[in-house]
């Protein structure tokens, strides 16, 4: 995982950390985990040691997750293209800011990593190919992997890909030193968000989306997606 999300950050291309909190009693769980939460159970309860992400996922000098700013739909820039957002349920779509970051950006292809397939990335991945993004998934970056599973996905168009054709497409889909701005680049655009105080940086280009063709997964505004 870390891995995938280092190649974008060395492409200059945007990676997403979507991250969940539940409130201590569960007035904010999906039904299912309500009971579990309400007994007295806490589970990734804001500021707690098992809210945090992972050591390595977030650049170095990253700051604190600020779950009040991210529980209000803030986002939280936490590197020169790293953004954190809270999503309440399942998918990373669902009641978030996420595809409105994505169209700011110009983005229309995502690869998506993280925890565990059978459950939010296979939500995310639906919630993304029924909002027409172009979709893949690292199944060594991705746990709870199964044939089974992968073979699911794949039918609704995600495409399975290994690291190094990631690394490859990045390349393949960079822009020049020097090139005139276009549409959809997202080394020219970028947005940062503290405590409610939105700015842009760079210039910002009306998004475009670009359609490439299906064994072409590099062409297009790409994001890296970490559920």
């Amino acid at each position: 995982m870390i891995d995938t999300i280092e190649a974008f950050r060395a492409a200059g291309r945007p990676v997403v950390h979507v991250v969940r909190f539940y409130q201590p009693g569960g007035s904010d769980a999906e039904r299912v985990r309500r009971a579990l939460l309400a007994g007295g159970v806490e589970l990734v309860a804001p500021h707690s040691p098992g809210s945090r992400l992972a050591d390595g996922l977030l650049p170095p000098g990253a700051p604190e997750l600020d779950p009040e700013l991210l529980r209000g739909g803030g986002v939280q820039q936490v590197g020169e293209r790293d953004h954190i957002i809270y999503k309440p349920r399942w998918g990373a779509f669902h009641r978030t800011p996420l595809e409105r970051l994505l169209g700011e950006w110009g983005v229309d292809s995502l690869v998506v990593v993280g925890c565990n397939l059978p459950n939010c990335p296979r939500a995310t991945l639906i919630e993304a190919s029924e909002r027409d993004f172009r979709v893949a998934v690292v199944p060594e970056a991705m746990s709870q992997v199964s044939a089974q599973g992968l073979e699911e996905v794949r039918q609704i168009g995600v495409r399975l890909l290994d690291l190094p054709t990631v690394r490859r497409a990045l390349a393949a889909a960079a822009p020049r030193l020097g090139a005139e701005p276009r549409p959809g680049d997202v080394r020219r655009a970028g947005v940062m968000r503290r405590r409610g105080v939105r700015a842009r940086t760079g210039a910002r280009y009306a998004p475009r989306r670009r359609r490439s063709s299906p064994d072409d997964p590099g062409r297009g505004a790409s994001s890296s997606l970490r559920r």
